[in-house]
């Protein structure tokens, strides 16, 4: 049933999900993979969120896929087998479904709108031309559904595309008018043109009938309409003009009858039975076609008329059994599935109606088979156990192995018996073999004596109730019932597939002897020939007159013999091994002293008799095996006609001339047949392995082992003298003539004969057979009289404990079978989830810092960059500045180009200026380097130059905007003082603050972004190293609670193991010998009667009883010995003289006797001091089992330690190599961007030392020199493979001719020709040569004359600074890329190896510390049960096992 609902409600949610879901949750799973908004691309949460949704998608992809392979029904809670046919429409419109929402979200901004609704329409007017074409779906409510969906998408898709190219006005709501206006005459027109299959009389194709059987459904189920009432009865009369079959194989003429009367008076019962003719004729039509054209699919619609119409589930099974030999699809494969369930489910449903609950009582049998294998393995362990305990050296790794394996199987035992007492907690045979195996093998007395208690009383009240109301116990689990599971499958039919050991004590068939026989095999042979017969028409019609009733049957056992019984049948409501029917079968009370003969009426031949004939009147057994026939005349001639009156009759029956007539002898085998039989009755070897000793009386069963006991030899004689007389008797009494009284018990016809069974008894017993008649009248008038059984538990207990030392050791045997979870394990579990959050915290925090320091590495580049290039920029605009000047003053010649440069390095030094703020306030946030030290900037008012407090950031805007103001200044007004534009007061600001101030500050603020973003990476060494701190001290702390724990754990085992040291050879021997006599006593039932079960307690009890006058022998053995010796020389007489050589010896001297017991003495001695040496060694061994695992579990906890302590290590090596890089990436950096204007200053200088007197010109070409050297040695620094394609190119740059390097920037592009007509041999020597040529020269070759600033020469200079500059800014490029590749991989490098370091530690924790801890539990499990292994009652009798509990800490060890 569950699964049938789960079917019905996971296909619910899939119909929902492809019909109605999977457009908006593909639209949701492909819009997280565009990076849009505030979602940073290379973000966690993004990689987050793209990798859920790929994984959504999949699942997504994956159950679609999934529904249209298997699920095909739109409507999940209809009977009908398939919702639609095998087409490719339904992959069609997965498939579109699945391509919107791609195409809607890789084209947001909507490009290709018109394409994809035209797409949109063409994909929809085909679908619903193939819906019209032909009926897809058999439930017609699923049909109209799909095809009203279908039009209306279609009509939308229709309206757009038409509104999209027609409409180019405004956006108006026509479209919208049209489509909700026009969807119903659409719709309404769809169902017009919507064509129905039609119905073929001939069919040559399987589609033809699939479709006839659909369309034939369709109209039975509404033939109340005229137009379908027609189309159907005009088919059956086309149907019947060729139709020859008769009307039980085809319908159709009782169909046309139906026709021809009037239909307006029909009550309901009728129009039922007009209905079922109906789906009759469908049923055979797809049977006349099937030869032809039979498929999968066909069969399961089939099957489905004859469930679900024609209420045939068995035949429909049947049908579905055949489907699944074919070669199935996997929708067939799980459509049969599901139609198969929907008829267990009908068959549940049925079964739960009925008073036996049959699949109950199967599911207990093979528990309880399960049940006592589990039992008998637990006692062989433990007889191992003890007998590799009595060796003279245990091995003690066997012993734990043992130990170990014992309480795994005492769970198993305790797991399957508590299946057992859920499904029947009264069954007395589960009861008493599981209390004896915790009384006598557990040694657990508590429990133990509780369930024998319980199972006592129980079954005195089952006496009772059975009682009072036989018939409601007649076939539960306590009853002897044999219960027969036999297939009903087309491959095995009526093959026994299962069947209790019922069997062997019933009609003598051993269990596997059995199995997978036909179940005719225990059945009278004329109705064998026909059994199989029964049941195929049992499955045609799914119709039987015996199911679930009670009768009267006669089994025919091992021998051939016919043995009265009762049986009742069951269909097993269990599809799993396929269709399987359960009998129960009981001999029936009262028959034993019956004869009952069968014979056929018409060939007058005899088919059976029950063994009391052949041994009462001597027919042979050859007629009861069917190998001589005899007729029923020659043995009684009256009883053809007697047996035709009703009630008793008398008749003769006379077999006298059966030996002389057909020349029969003596039938030898059946007699050794019955020796062997009697010597098993007499030894106990029953036909029943699982013979119910436990419902005899205490009281009868201790008087069965008493006389089994004492009377041995007697019982063996009196079984001689009586098989002897049974032999005797029956040789005379066979072949005799006599009277009886008799009844006919059974009058029926099986295969052409007319089978009459007769139950007749001697004439001098007749008034038993009328006690029986009157019994059976009585019964009939009784009326049932039901009691509730009466379950009462009588927990069983010792006595009071003697002392509180006592009551530890019994409280504590009490806690050991408890399956309480170890408080030190809880502790561990504890500790190490800790561990694990707080190394996955440590983790976290350090990829976090790790992570924030790439960015700070990132950012520290960024605002270095910017602080250097600034002093730059600000030499470009003074510079530029100053050449307008001279312009204006006529001292160079105009060049706008100069204007457009100022313009430009205007920009772009507000744009730094405003990146570097922000970076400030960045940097201030975290730690205040900067001081706003005032800087006293000169300005120029009313001519006179006045100083003015402010600071550095102030003094560069107030530049940013007088620059701005220049370079849209007319020449003229650099000249003119009184000029609006203030145009000479600016450029005297530049001029006089620019060179000077501002840049000897803008170089102070550079050096101090530099020395933060060195200390703040640097800085973050601090904090690993706190983290892994916490990380070792963590790991030390769990290392110093969890080793101890483990410790005790691991070594408590070794100490249990000593205290079986403590145990003597005695006290072994005894628990073995419990186990042994619970294995002989109560797992002996699977070959033994109760007889040899008595019989064995018998002998185990004597045994015990010899075992307890062994000590009182032992004493007595050396006076007995001593008594032998003088018998064998008897002291001579007083009257006769003793010989010379015999006279007495002095008293003084030990005489022959004394001599003889002091041997005697000292060779007992020497045996017993042998056997205490050995039983020495052996607990001595045992004792010092106590081996330590301090160095194994110390270093296995000490590895992991250092593991995951290495995971930290690394991480700060890692640190170190990166905070070093960060270090060498920055110097470098610096001394790259210095000397851009370290050049430009020196060329700048010697250019305004010709203007005016500055010295700075030779301190600028020496900071050059020192410059170059610094930065070629930051290059001899390691730096990381991301640097290479940088190194490469800086190396080519360096040596090679800069006019040969092909680069650009954002404001140049190298020109070739140009800079080859520029390079005057400075230009060609590569970058670094070209820098100090350059700075050399300038310094060398310009002269202090004014005019040389117009000469071509200059012109060069300044045209090869800026090739220059733009170089080093490509350069610097290339390194900025390098170091984002660089900070890339590193952070790449910290996500992996975090990721590592999470799967690992889960890895650990799953897969290396569950497993352990679960060993560890299971050691501890194993300890509890190894502590129970000795009885309490050795605990309180030997002083030293009590003092090891309690004084050894043994009960809070285990605690």
């Amino acid at each position: 049933m569950l699964t049938i609902y789960s079917i019905r409600i996971y296909n619910l949610l899939m119909v929902m999900l492809v019909t109605v879901l999977v457009m908006p949750f593909l639209s949701i799973f492909l819009a997280a993979f565009k990076c849009e908004g505030q979602m940073e691309c290379d973000s966690i949460l993004y990689y987050i969120m793209v990798i859920l949704s790929s994984l959504g998608i999949l699942l997504l992809l994956f159950s679609l896929v999934f529904f249209e392979i298997f699920l095909v029904d739109y409507n999940p809670f209809t009977p009908i087998p398939y919702a639609s046919k095998y087409t490719k429409l339904n992959w069609i419109e997965l498939i579109f479904k699945i391509y919107l929402p791609f195409f809607a979200v890789m084209d947001s901004q909507q490009n290709a709108e018109k394409p994809f609704i035209t797409i949109l329409c063409i994909m929809y007017g085909v679908m619903i031309t193939m819906r019209l074409k032909t009926r897809q779906f058999i439930e017609n409510s699923v049909n109209i559904i799909k095809l009203c969906q279908t039009s209306l998408l279609f009509w939308f898709s229709f309206v757009s595309v038409s509104h999209a190219f027609l409409d180019q006005g405004d956006i108006d709501d026509m479209g919208f008018f049209y489509e909700i206006i026009c969807s119903p005459i659409v719709v309404y027109c769809c169902f017009k043109l919507n064509k129905s299959p039609e119905l073929v009389v001939h069919m040559k194709k399987d589609i033809q009938l699939e479709e006839t059987v659909q369309e034939m459904i369709f109209l039975i189920e509404n033939r109340d309409k005229p137009i379908n009432r027609m189309k159907l009865e005009g088919y059956v009369k086309l149907h019947q003009k060729d139709c020859l079959k008769s009307a039980e194989v085809c319908p159709c003429s009782l169909i046309h009858q139906d026709t021809l009367r009037n239909q307006d008076n029909e009550n309901d019962k009728q129009s039922l039975d007009k209905t079922m003719r109906w789906y009759a004729f469908v049923q055979a039509l797809i049977q006349n076609s099937s030869d032809r054209l039979q498929t999968t699919r066909i069969q399961i619609i089939r099957s489905y008329v004859l469930q679900k119409k024609l209420k045939n589930k068995f035949k429909a099974f049947y049908e579905l059994a055949i489907a699944q030999k074919q070669r199935l699809q996997f929708q067939d494969e799980f459509c049969i599935y599901r139609v198969m369930n929907q008829i267990e489910l009908e068959m549940v449903e049925s079964d739960k109606n009925q008073e036996i609950d049959v699949q109950q009582i199967v599911n207990f049998q093979n528990y309880y088979i399960q049940f006592e294998t589990a039992i008998e393995k637990s006692v062989n362990l433990h007889l191992e156990y003890w007998r590799e305990l009595q060796e003279e050296s245990p091995d003690i790794g066997k012993l734990q192995q043992l130990g170990a394996l014992i309480t795994s199987s005492i769970d198993e035992t305790e797991q399957l018996y508590d299946k057992l007492i859920k499904i029947n907690n009264i069954h007395l045979k589960t009861l008493e073999i599981y209390g004896n195996f915790l009384t006598h093998v557990v040694n657990n007395d508590i429990e133990g004596t509780r369930i024998i208690d319980k199972s006592d009383q129980i079954s005195k009240n089952l006496e009772i109730n059975r009682i009072i109301d036989s018939e409601k116990f007649k076939y539960d689990q306590n009853s002897d019932t044999c219960i027969i599971t036999c297939s009903v499958n087309i491959e095995n039919l009526g093959a026994i597939t299962n069947c209790n050991n019922e069997i062997q004590k019933l009609l003598g068939y051993k269990k596997a002897d059995l199995l997978r026989s036909n179940v005719s095999r225990i059945m009278p042979r004329i109705l064998a020939s026909v059994h199989d017969d029964f049941i195929r028409n049992f499955i045609q019609t799914s119709q039987s007159k015996v199911l679930g009733i009670e009768r009267q049957v006669f089994a025919l056992n091992k021998n051939g013999f016919l043995v009265p019984c009762s049986l009742m049948i069951r269909v097993l409501p269990n599809l799993k091994s396929g269709l399987q029917i359960v009998g129960f079968l009981k001999k029936s009370d009262n028959t034993d002293k019956f004869f009952y003969l069968m014979f056929d009426e018409l060939s007058h031949s005899i088919l059976g008799f029950s063994e009391s004939v052949y041994d009462k009147f001597g027919i042979p057994v050859g007629v009861a095996n069917g190998q001589l026939d005899l007729p029923i005349i020659d043995v009684a001639p009256e009883l053809l006609e007697l047996c035709k009156k009703q009630g008793a009759f008398n008749f003769t029956i006379d077999t006298t001339g059966l030996s002389s007539n057909y020349q029969i002898v003596q039938d030898e085998s059946l007699e050794d047949f019955q020796q062997q039989e009697d010597q098993s009755a007499f030894y106990g070897i029953s036909r029943d392995p699982y013979e119910q000793n436990i419902l005899l009386d205490r009281k009868e069963y201790s008087q069965i082992i008493e006389k089994t006991a004492n009377n041995d030899k007697s019982m063996i004689n009196d079984k001689t003298t009586i098989h002897d007389s049974k032999q005797k008797n029956n040789k005379t009494q066979k072949y005799k003539s006599s009277l009886v009284k008799g009844m006919l018990v059974e009058d029926s016809e099986y295969a052409n004969a007319k089978i009459k069974i007769i139950q007749f008894i001697e004439e001098s017993q007749e008034e038993l057979l009328n006690q029986v008649i009157e019994d059976k009248k009585i019964e009939e008038e009784q009326p049932d009289i039901v009691e509730n059984v009466i379950q009462s538990e009588v927990s069983g207990g010792s006595g009071l404990s003697v002392n509180e030392e006592i009551r530890q050791i019994k409280d504590f045997k009490i806690q050991m079978g408890e399956k309480s979870e170890a408080s030190k394990i809880i502790l561990l579990n504890r500790i190490i989830i800790l561990l694990c959050i707080i190394l996955i915290v440590l983790s976290s925090v350090q990829l976090g810092y790790r992570l924030e320091q790439n960015n700070e590495i990132l950012n520290g580049h960024s605002a270095i960059t910017m602080a250097y290039y600034r002093t730059g920029v600000m030499a470009d605009v003074v510079f530029y500045t100053r050449y307008l000047q001279l312009m204006a003053y006529g001292n160079v010649t105009y060049d706008q180009n100069f204007r457009d440069k100022l313009s430009l390095q205007v920009n772009q030094l507000k744009t730094i200026q405003y990146s570097l703020i922000k970076s400030r306030i960045n940097i201030e946030a975290k730690k205040n380097v900067f001081s706003d030290t005032a800087i006293n900037v000169t300005y120029l008012y009313d001519n006179i130059e006045q100083n003015y407090s402010s600071t550095l950031s102030d003094a560069i805007f107030q530049l940013v905007t007088s620059a701005s103001i220049i370079r849209n200044a007319s020449l003229p007004s650099f000249i003119n003082l009184n000029s609006t534009e203030n145009t000479v007061k600016n450029v005297f600001f530049i001029i006089r603050n620019g060179y000077q101030l501002l840049r000897q500050g803008s170089q102070d603020v550079s050096q101090i972004y530099y020395d933060f973003f060195v200390f703040i990476i640097e800085d973050y060494n601090s904090i690993f190293y706190a983290v892994l701190s916490l990380a070792i001290t963590s790991l030390v702390i769990a290392q110093i609670f969890l080793i101890p724990v483990v410790l005790k754990v691991h070594n408590i085992n070794n100490k249990v193991m000593s205290l079986f040291g403590l145990l003597t050879q005695k006290d072994i021997k005894e628990l073995a010998s419990r186990s042994e006599q619970f294995k002989s006593t109560y797992l002996s039932n699977m070959q033994n009667t109760i007889k040899e079960q008595a019989q064995a307690k018998a002998e185990l009890e004597k045994q015990q009883e010899r075992q307890k006058k062994i000590k009182n022998q032992d004493q007595n053995d050396q006076s007995n010995v001593i008594v032998e010796i003088n018998n064998e020389q008897p002291p001579p007489s007083n009257d006769t003289p003793l010989p010379s050589n015999q006279q007495p010896l002095p008293s003084s001297l030990p005489t022959y006797k004394n001599i003889d017991k002091l041997q005697l003495q000292q060779q007992q001695e020497h045996e017993e001091q042998q056997i205490q040496d050995q039983e020495a060694m052996r607990q001595q061994k045992l004792l010092n089992s106590k081996a330590s695992n301090t160095f194994t579990v110390s270093s296995k906890f000490i590895t992991m330690m250092m593991i995951f302590m290495a995971y930290f290590i690394i991480n700060i090596i890692l640190e170190q190599q990166l905070t070093s890089q960060s270090v060498i990436i920055y110097n470098h950096l610096k001394y790259s961007l210095i000397r851009s204007y370290n050049l430009k200053y020196s060329i700048y200088f010697t250019i305004e030392q010709i203007l005016q007197t500055t010295n700075y010109k030779e301190q600028y070409i020496e900071a050059l020199y020192e410059n170059e050297r610094l930065c070629l040695e930051s290059l001899q620094q390691s730096f990381s493979s991301k640097f290479d394609p940088y190194l490469s190119l800086y190396n080519l740059f360096n040596l090679q001719s800069l006019c040969l390097q092909k680069f650009e920037t954002d404001q140049f592009i190298l020109d070739v020709n140009q800079c080859s007509v520029l390079s005057g041999g400075i230009l060609d020597r590569g970058l670094r040569n070209s820098i100090t040529s350059l700075a050399l020269w300038a310094s060398n070759t310009l002269s202090t004359d004014i005019k040389i600033l117009d000469s071509q020469q200059v012109k060069n200079y300044i045209q090869q600074v800026y090739y220059i500059d733009q170089a080093i800014v490509y350069l610097n490029s290339q390194y900025a890329q390098a170091m984002t590749d660089f900070v890339d991989s590193e952070q790449q490098i910290e996500k992996i190896k975090f990721s590592v370091f999470i799967i690992g530690l889960l890895f650990i924790f799953l897969f290396i510390w569950t497993p352990y801890n679960k060993e560890m539990s299971r050691q501890i499990w194993r300890t509890k049960g190894m502590l129970n292994m000795i009885p309490f009652e050795m605990i309180k009798a030997q002083e030293s096992l009590k003092n090891a509990f309690l004084k050894g800490n043994i009960i809070a060890a285990v605690k």
